[in-house]
């Protein structure tokens, strides 16, 4: 039986404490609850474990997430919040001010660097053992975080087509296929555990990708006449 370390408020403490306190609390449950999925999977994960894991009891638990399905929402909702579509809009802005080959690089940096992030991967794995086991969480959280992700990383495609940093395109389906090229990046890679892999190494990747942000893959008519 968990002895429960932060299920109450701590005595004497102001409103605008308590707020604190309580988004402290919310991270730690969360806490628990990546290291209880990513180790055992979606199917193996319990609210059971996750209160034992953050030394709660299973009522402190259900009270700040009604069900395993809401807090694995949330948790995934924490890592997917905008920060790809951060990092490459800051990349797209310096590009009207600086060399926007090097910007596209950043840009493609951080899809890289996001797509080798080690708790994403993991998320996205039990998001694929979702797709095939419980298609009807998968589709609410596909709802819920995918589409947000998204939506905020064509919002800053939008920008730099706007002020003509970017060349027009179909900006929704440039964020798709960014995002999937982020998810993919860490998803299928064979990682260390293996050993010695042949894998690119992520820096020569982020400057292909970049090569392709910045100059697309079809050759200059200059250079297919000269090859």
């Amino acid at each position: 039986m968990s002895t429960d370390r932060s299920g109450g408020s701590p005595p004497g403490q102001t409103a605008g404490a308590g707020g604190d306190w309580r988004a402290a609390r919310r991270q730690h449950l969360l806490d628990a609850a990546r290291s209880v999925f990513l180790r055992d999977g979606y199917r193996g994960a319990t609210m059971e474990r996750v209160a034992e894991e953050a030394g709660v009891s299973k009522q402190t638990l259900y009270n700040n997430f009604g069900d395993k399905e809401e807090l694995f929402t949330a948790l995934l909702e924490r890592k997917s919040e905008t920060d790809l579509a951060d990092a490459i809009a800051a990349a797209i802005a310096s590009a009207a001010h600086a060399d926007p080959a090097q910007a596209m690089r950043q840009a493609a940096e951080a899809v890289v660097r996001r797509g080798l992030d080690s708790e994403f991967v993991g998320l996205h794995r039990i998001i694929i053992e979702l797709a095939a086991e419980l298609p009807e969480v998968k589709l609410r959280v596909h709802e819920r975080v995918f589409l947000k992700s998204v939506t905020a990383l064509q919002a800053a495609i939008e920008q730099g087509m706007a002020n003509g940093t970017l060349a027009p395109g179909d900006a929704e389906a440039l964020a798709y296929i960014l995002f999937g090229i982020s998810a993919a990046t860490g998803l299928f890679r064979a990682g260390s555990a293996g050993g010695s892999t042949t894998e690119p190494l992520p820096v020569r990747m982020a400057t292909a990708l970049g090569e392709v942000l910045a100059h697309g893959l079809l050759a200059q008519p200059g250079m297919r006449a000269r090859s």
